[in-house]
């Protein structure tokens, strides 16, 4: 009888003691994770209101044109009209057509934006345009805009989604007549330099090949606010090509 009693106390004090230990641990884990929490969201405020400022438009950057294909890359300009020309005379006229540059300068020029109450406050030419709710992450500024945008089906959303070095997130699936249907979020995309904040902006043609070698398609698009996926054309399964022109909008930073 002694010998259960004591059995009976060794194991309940045993039990005891497991109990206040995984208390004790469980608590410390939900700690360090509200202190874990608070840390981020510190730094998450942090950067926001080192961004706080006004900033108004001040140059375009023209960055070297490129081409890429599934096995194959080059910044080589003399190679890259080479290319259009000798496919067609037209491409590179679509391309290079009414100055690219003329119009993203003709888009940005004026833009002012004020960072304040981590919003982003936009102007044009002095005038109020709207407010932005934005978000930081690894120095890239994501501004919402309000409207979401009809894309189309799913499976072309995707293609051409990859295209993009920041994905457009979807927020609405639907099933339409034939497929899957989506909206997208649209945003602004924003990268932080030194103390100037820019506005990526990329315009590419996809030529379309088939493995039989013979071109079946072109598709242009120009001024698009983000950046190029550089890994894109791995993906492909037919000797596609792309080229891709870039330029960056710089806002300055008022002292």
């Amino acid at each position: 009888m002694l010998l259960q009693k004591t059995f009976y106390l060794i194991k309940t004090k045993t039990l005891v003691s497991i109990f206040f230990y995984e208390s004790t641990f469980g608590n410390m884990k939900t700690i360090l994770g509200i202190i874990l929490a608070l840390i981020l969201v510190s730094c998450k405020k942090d950067k926001q209101e080192q961004l706080d400022g006004k900033y108004v438009f001040s140059h375009i950057v023209i960055e070297p044109n490129e081409l890429y294909s599934k096995d194959y890359s080059s910044n080589s300009q003399l190679k890259i009209r080479q290319f259009l020309k000798y496919h067609s005379r037209i491409l590179a006229n679509r391309l290079f057509e009414n100055s690219p540059l003329d119009s993203i300068t003709k888009a940005y020029m004026g833009t002012g934006i004020e960072v304040k109450n981590q919003e982003l406050l936009f102007t044009k030419n002095g005038a109020f345009l709207r407010a932005l709710e934005f978000t930081v992450q690894n120095n890239l500024i994501y501004a919402k805009i309000d409207t979401p945008t009809f894309s189309g089906s799913l499976e072309s959303f995707d293609y051409f989604n990859r295209l993009y070095k920041y994905p457009r997130p979807i927020i609405l699936k639907t099933h339409g007549s034939f497929s899957e249907e989506i909206k997208y979020l649209r945003q602004y995309f924003i990268t932080q330099e030194d103390d100037n904040i820019v506005f990526p902006v990329f315009g590419y043609l996809l030529l379309r090949t088939g493995i039989d070698g013979v071109d079946y398609g072109v598709t242009i698009q120009k001024e698009i606010n983000n950046d190029y996926n550089t890994s894109f054309m791995n993906t492909s399964i037919t000797p596609d090509t792309m080229i891709v022109i870039r330029y960056k909008a710089v806002l300055k930073k008022q002292k």
